[in-house]
């Protein structure tokens, strides 16, 4: 910071100008902070209302993209002021203020960027513990289908159907079961089925 004296009315309002953005540093480093616990949270599985939070903060950083525009657009506008007052001081002071207004809606941009893959990486969470889900859920499916199958037989009450009248028939029945189960397991565990 270099210090000057506040000689003209341009002077004046570019250093209030500055002024009303010298905290948003810290301001928009409480985002990131904030996105940062989130993503530890998530890491641990303990995030609570992760999207909603992400949603939040999404569109309170819009707001701040559109106000850094503006701003930004003020500062375009004031430079044809500073021209026609061939003040070196207000210059010095214009380019300044337009450096960090660039500089504070590149931040933005870039925590919206975080929170986006935040976000996307929730849901890429999420996809993955149902896709467990349904993996295990299909692999039960499969164990159990062939007996499912021997079941439906054994239970259309055919009278010519084998053993169904016969203590051989019952116990052959679930000898049979028993090993089909015992394969299936088998393969299953050298495919890397089961995880």
């Amino acid at each position: 910071e270099f210090e000057y004296a506040l000689t003209t009315p341009i002077v004046f309002l570019l250093d209030f100008m500055q002024y009303m953005i010298t905290d948003d540093v810290y301001y928009l480093q409480k985002f990131e902070m904030r996105l940062s616990q989130l993503e530890e949270q998530l890491k641990h599985g303990i995030a609570k209302n992760l999207d909603q939070n992400i949603m939040s903060m999404r569109k309170d950083l819009n707001s701040l993209g559109m106000y850094y525009e503006q701003l930004s657009d003020l500062g375009e506008t004031l430079e044809q002021v500073v021209l026609q007052e061939k003040d070196e001081l207000a210059d010095n002071l214009l380019s300044l203020y337009n450096t960090r207004v660039g500089q504070l809606y590149s931040m933005v941009q870039t925590i919206k960027d975080y929170a986006s893959q935040l976000s996307n990486l929730s849901q890429n969470i999420m996809a993955a513990k149902q896709n467990n889900i349904m993996q295990f859920l299909t692999g039960v499916t499969t164990i159990f289908l062939p007996m499912t199958l021997v079941t439906g037989w054994f239970g259309m009450n055919f009278r010519y159907l084998p053993f169904i009248y016969t203590r051989a028939g019952f116990i052959g029945t679930c000898v049979f079961c028993v090993l089909v189960l015992v394969v299936e397991i088998i393969i299953f565990r050298k495919k890397n089925l089961f995880k």
